[in-house]
């Protein structure tokens, strides 16, 4: 999508929603169930926090849920111009 559509002015993000018990994640092993604690609303209120504003250095980004917002943002300028959280499959 970035690729296509960055010239209209479309940010895309890469987004972990975190480890949340679905009920997809149900049918997992009940091994896996432990590490699943993290609430649904995390995954909202992370894209309502990302989409508050433009932030184009992040776009075609791997982000996490579980990662503080603050400190990802506190880094912008280590992150912007750098390869950081960009992942790329080499066929």
């Amino acid at each position: 999508m970035l690729v296509e559509h960055a010239a209209d002015g479309l940010l895309a993000y890469s987004v972990h929603p975190g480890g949340i018990m679905t009920r997809l994640a149900e049918a997992m092993h009940q091994d896996t169930h432990s590490a699943l604690t993290d609430n649904p609303a995390l995954t909202g209120d992370t894209i309502a926090f990302l989409t508050h504003e433009r932030r184009p250095w992040l776009a075609g980004r791997y982000l996490s849920c579980t990662r503080d917002m603050e400190e990802l943002l506190a880094r912008e300028d280590e992150i912007s111009g750098s390869e950081k959280l960009k992942v790329r499959l080499v066929l």
